[in-house]
C-alpha cells in the first residue's frame, strides 16, 4: 500500500479555474481565490470550478484504496444546506485551463458543454456540507471511484496530470444568499489530493519438476488481488503456445501449471500473468524465466538396441539398375531402405560398426546411399511403437548414436 499526496497549485495559475453562472451567462476566470461552491445570490446562483494536480505517479490500472481532497476553508460559513458534486476529467494527461469553452468541453453539459465525453462517469456527492471555519482544514468524502476511472484509462501513465471538478452546477443547494462553502487556494491557502493505492504485481518463479517432456511453471501474486492468474509460454519470448488456464488468487498466494508434451533438450520461456477481474484491461506480467528440458537418456537394454544390419544387392536385368537393400532391425522393429545402384555392382562389404557409425553421422554410405532420411523407417511404424523404443520421435542423430 502506498500513499501519494499532491498539493494543488496556488493562486495566479491556470491550473485552477472558477466558473459561475453570472447574470444569465457562464463566466470563466483563473487566478482568483477563493473557490465558492453553492449558492451566492440571485445573480450568482451556481458556483464551482476545477483544480489540476501535477505529476500523479500512480501506475496505469493501480488499485485505488482511497482518495480525498483536503483543503483549507477560505471563509467561515454555516448557512445550510450546501450540496455539491466531485467529478473528474477523463483525460490521460490533463492540461491547464485556457477559456470558458475549454472548461465547458471538459466538465460537460451541466455547465454548457457540448457533451459529457470528457468527464468521468463516476461522480461523488458531498451533500449537507458541515459548517466551515476560516483557516481550518477539511476532508472531502472518498473520491476513489473518480481516481480509479482516470488511472484505468489505457493511455494513462505514471507521472501524468489530472483534474478534479467541485461544483453545484445542478443547483441543489438551498437558494438563500450566502449558502456556499469556500476553498482557499490563495497564496497562503492549502489544498491537496491524497491518494492511497496498491499496484497489482505478479512474480514469475523458477520452474520445477523439469523432465525430458514436462515441467511445472510457478508464480506468485504479490499484491493487488484478487486476480485471475495464469502463464504465457513457448520456445521464444513471443510465448507462442496457448496460455494456461487461469486461477483466482489473492495477495501472497502461489499458483502453478504443468506443461506437458515438451521436446527433450529444448529451452522454453514462460512468464506469469495477472488480470483484474473487475477490469479486464488491467493486466500485469511477471519477468521472463526459462528452463531447458532434459536431454534424451537412451536405454541401455540390449533388446532395444540395433540388433542387426543386413545388406543385399540384386543385379538388374536387361540393363535395369540393380537394387541395394539395407535392412535395419531396431528393438524388434525392422525397416528396409532401398536404393538403386549401377548394374553388376558387387554386393557392398558391410563396414565394421565404428565405420558405419562414422559414415551414417556424415549422412554418407557406399555408393552414395543416403540414410539421413530416416522418415521411411518412422513411417512404417505407429507412434506408439516408436515411443516404446525412444520415448519420443527420434532425431537422426539419436538413431545413429544409438547404434
Amino acid at each position: 500500500m502506498a500513499t501519494l499526496t499532491r498539493l494543488g497549485t496556488l493562486k495566479a495559475t491556470t491550473d485552477t479555474a472558477v466558473v459561475r453562472w453570472l447574470s444569465g451567462a457562464w463566466d470563466f476566470a483563473t487566478n482568483i481565490a477563493p473557490l465558492y461552491v453553492g449558492y451566492d445570490n440571485a445573480g450568482v446562483p451556481k458556483y464551482g470550478g476545477g483544480m489540476r494536480f501535477l505529476n500523479i505517479t500512480i501506475p496505469q490500472g493501480a488499485i485505488i484504496a482511497s482518495s480525498i481532497l483536503r483543503f483549507e476553508a477560505g471563509l467561515t460559513k454555516a448557512e445550510t444546506v450546501v450540496n455539491s458534486y466531485f467529478t473528474g476529467e477523463l483525460a490521460p494527461d490533463a492540461t491547464t485551463f485556457s477559456s470558458l469553452a475549454d472548461f465547458q468541453s471538459r466538465r460537460g453539459t451541466v455547465v454548457g458543454g457540448p457533451n459529457n465525453n470528457n468527464r468521468t462517469i463516476a461522480q461523488v456527492a458531498w451533500d449537507n456540507i458541515p459548517a466551515h471555519t476560516d483557516g481550518v482544514n477539511y476532508d472531502s468524502p472518498d473520491i476513489k471511484v473518480i481516481i480509479q476511472e482516470i488511472v484505468n484509462q489505457a493511455t494513462w501513465a505514471s507521472g501524468n496530470d489530472l483534474v478534479i471538478f467541485w461544483d453545484d452546477y445542478d443547483g441543489r443547494s438551498t437558494q438563500a444568499n450566502g449558502t456556499y462553502r469556500a476553498l482557499e487556494w490563495g497564496a497562503t491557502g492549502y489544498f491537496a489530493l491524497i491518494i492511497t493505492y496498491t499496484q497489482m504485481e505478479v512474480q514469475t518463479d523458477a520452474a520445477t519438476s523439469v523432465t525430458q517432456t514436462s515441467a511445472t511453471s510457478n508464480g506468485t501474486l504479490i499484491s493487488g488481488g484478487p486476480a485471475a492468474c495464469n502463464f504465457q509460454w513457448g520456445k521464444t519470448t513471443n510465448y507462442e503456445n496457448s496460455e494456461t488456464d487461469a486461477v483466482s488468487k489473492t495477495d501472497g498466494q502461489s499458483f502453478s501449471f504443468d506443461l506437458t508434451n515438451l521436446d527433450p533438450g529444448t529451452t522454453y520461456h514462460f512468464r506469469a500473468k495477472a488480470v483484474d477481474p473487475a477490469d479486464s484491461n488491467y493486466i500485469v506480467y511477471g519477468s521472463d524465466k526459462s528452463f531447458t528440458t532434459d536431454v534424451l537418456a537412451l536405454p541401455l537394454d540390449k533388446t532395444l538396441r540395433v540388433s542387426g544390419l543386413v545388406h543385399r544387392f540384386s543385379a538388374g536385368e536387361g540393363g535395369r539398375p540393380g537394387i541395394y537393400k539395407l535392412e535395419v532391425l531396431l528393438g524388434g522393429l525392422s525397416s528396409i531402405h532401398v536404393t538403386p545402384v549401377s548394374m553388376k555392382e558387387p554386393t557392398p562389404t558391410l563396414p565394421p560398426p565404428g565405420a558405419l557409425y562414422y559414415a551414417l553421422w556424415d549422412n554418407q554410405f557406399k555408393r552414395g546411399l543416403d540414410l539421413s532420411d530416416y522418415g521411411t523407417w518412422l513411417s512404417q511404424h505407429t507412434q506408439a511403437e516408436i515411443m516404446a523404443v525412444f520415448g519420443h520421435a527420434p532425431t537422426f542423430a539419436e538413431w545413429v548414436a544409438w547404434y
